[in-house]
């Protein structure tokens, strides 16, 4: 807690013939994380000799697999342990199911190409039965052109068209709701017709598709019918055998697929090493504590001709970080995921986030009602998600806090009074809005400062104890002098105005020396940030003054009849889940942006890389 795990940097030297070995032994106890080798002097590694094969197996077992719609995240390894199949063998199995698998996958395609086609003309002879017109009388003329579609503008289309050209001959239908015309006129008048078409913007429609069909439409419609429901019967058909397949080689795909991947890493390892005609060299982290059991697992694996050295953690070192934190603090480092891991030398916040978030969400949206039903919710969403369990389990925590906050300020879904009995609380949000200012401003200082007193022991161990001065120390003077003069001008103290003009001149000189001119400007920042906590008096009174105005208005309505009383009901349903989703959305956002920008501000560098073993899997986004 506070801080990552502490990491050793080691340097493993080796011939090439152990390269194998070590390369397993690493990757079994996903305790390596590897520090590329950047071609400076020695040159990167050359993947396994059976790498290759190893991409050729896994693109196949991917392709089949996305196919067949299996999802590669499930893990079916544990049950297949004996089922372990030689690469030769693999491949051709593979090779042989990727095969077969694109035979069906291409007859599904070229079955729905059809089927598009024929849907295709069958709209266009839908249009022709319509309008009483065969295929034939669609076809290019030497003595007439023709118009089929419709207008988007029928108002007066039909009475303008027969009023302006006398000579032309017109069908009119009706289709899916859609008027359709069909206009025949001698060649002389198709400029004049198009002209009068495209001022009501004619949709004008095509029978190249059907340009073939000799017979009558009633006819063709029939055919066209009987070959689409064919086609579809054969699709379905080859989407059954698809589907089949899947079930029958989900498991052999899933295992191999983890296998070969594993595998292919291996086989790929060397180009992130450096590697010379006999030896290879890599260089990575290992956590500490781990670091004799790796080193004995190394040598056992290669009967002790390794060199391994580990070096002392320099403090330019990219060190990866991997945070250690008690099991009910996990949930918050996902916001440390959302922003940015600390970096080695920095105290992790993860702990602070884990007591301050759920601390200003509570405050925010207070209402025991309103926390029950976000408590029930999130702890449905958990057991419905797979994913994001981080962020909902803490606002599980939120939740908690919210209904805490909702008893200390009496209230229930905005109300204070319930069935005649008012609720007790320690301080109302509706009648003591400003000390709910002063508490929130308050909470501000404390929450500032505890992050300057973060910046000051990061600083003091990183850069020492003068640069911490410097830098944060100069804050709280800057605090005090402004306090001081405040007090002195108030007679409260008995201390002249001067004393707080020197401090507040003594801060500034240290200011100008720890941060430059930068800290000079940002001088006025500390007060902002402070007054920027208000928002949590805000936002928690903007939420329970909106349920209160539900609360009046729905009250009101179930003194009427039957269906007023239902609107109440409806009024009071929907305006409190509104509050709630605002009350959610609001105090998150909120509650992200204290600690984002104000308190991180303070002491928080971040930048930092994130431990990935060799072998390990990514951790949830």
């Amino acid at each position: 807690m506070f801080k990552a795990l502490r990491m050793s940097k080691v340097t493993i030297i080796g011939h090439k013939d152990h390269l194998p070995s070590v390369l397993n032994v690493l990757h079994r106890m996903k305790v390596f994380h590897i520090v590329e080798q950047r071609k400076e002097g020695i040159d990167i590694g050359k993947p396994l000799e059976y790498g290759e094969r190893l991409s050729e197996i896994l693109i196949k077992l991917r392709s089949v697999a996305s196919y067949l719609g299996i999802d590669l995240s499930e893990n079916g390894i544990e049950d297949l342990k004996d089922e372990k199949l030689d690469y030769y063998k693999l491949g051709n199995l593979s090779k042989k199911l990727y095969l077969i698998v694109t035979d069906k996958v291409n007859e599904k395609k070229a079955a729905e190409d059809k089927i598009k086609s024929q849907r295709i003309r069958l709209h266009q002879l839908k249009i022709l039965n319509c309008l009483g017109l065969d295929p034939i009388d669609v076809r290019e003329s030497l003595n007439y052109d023709y118009f089929i579609g419709y207008p988007q503008e029928f108002k007066k289309f039909e009475e303008l068209l027969t009023e302006r050209f006398k000579d032309i001959y017109m069908k009119k239908g009706i289709l899916n709701r859609g008027s359709y015309f069909g206009i025949f006129a001698p060649k002389h008048l198709s400029q004049d017709i198009q002209n009068f078409l495209n001022e009501f913007s004619f949709v004008y429609q095509e029978f190249r598709e059907i340009s073939d069909i000799r017979d009558e439409t009633h006819k063709a419609l029939k055919d066209i019918n009987s070959d689409l429901s064919e086609i579809e019967k054969q699709r379905d058909s080859i989407e059954f055998e698809l589907h089949d397949l899947g079930r029958k080689w989900k498991k052999f795909i899933l295992f191999n697929e983890t296998l070969v991947s594993q595998e292919a890493e291996k086989a790929e390892a060397p180009l992130r090493l450096g590697t010379t005609d006999e030896t290879f060299i890599a260089t990575g982290w290992i956590p500490a504590w781990k670091l004799t059991k790796t080193v004995r697992a190394l040598e056992d694996c290669a009967d002790n001709r390794l060199f391994i050295e580990t070096h002392k953690v320099d403090k330019h070192d990219d060190v990866p970080i991997e945070l250690q934190n008690p099991k009910v603090v996990k949930p918050f480092e996902f916001f440390m995921d959302l922003y940015t891991l600390p970096q080695y030398y920095e105290l992790d916040p993860s702990f602070l986030f884990f007591l301050t978030f759920p601390f200003f969400f509570g405050f925010m949206l207070g209402d025991i009602g309103y926390g029950i039903t976000t408590l029930v919710l999130f702890i449905a969403l958990r057991a419905m998600m797979k994913d994001g369990r981080r962020l909902i389990d803490a606002l599980i925590f939120s939740s908690l806090s919210t209904i805490f906050f909702g008893a200390l300020f009496g209230e229930f879904f905005g109300a204070e009074v319930v069935m005649g009995y008012e609720l007790p609380h320690v301080l109302s949000r509706m009648h003591q809005i400003n000390e709910l200012l002063y508490v929130s401003v308050m909470l501000g200082f404390l929450h500032l400062n505890l992050g300057l007193l973060i910046g000051f022991i990061n600083e003091c161990k990183h850069h020492g104890l003068k640069t911490a001065v410097l830098e944060k120390g100069s804050w709280w003077i800057l605090q005090l002098s402004v306090i001081v003069l405040a007090l002195s001008y108030l007679k409260l103290i008995p201390l002249m105005p001067l004393v707080g003009y020197v401090m507040l001149a003594l801060s500034a000189v240290m200011l100008y020396a720890g941060e430059g001119a930068r800290g000079l400007i940002e001088m006025p920042a500390i007060f902002s940030n402070m007054f920027s906590y208000a928002r949590l008096m805000a936002i928690g009174v903007a939420s329970a003054s909106l349920a209160i105005v539900v609360n009046d208005f729905s009250f009101r309505m179930f003194h009427g009849g039957i269906i007023s009383i239902i609107g109440g009901i409806l009024i009071l349903l929907l305006g409190h889940s509104i509050n709630i989703g605002l009350g959610i959305l609001g105090p998150f956002l909120h509650s992200l942006r204290l600690h984002y920008v104000e308190f991180f501000s303070k002491f928080y560098h971040g930048g930092g890389l994130r431990f990935m073993p060799f072998g390990g899997k990514k951790e949830e986004a």
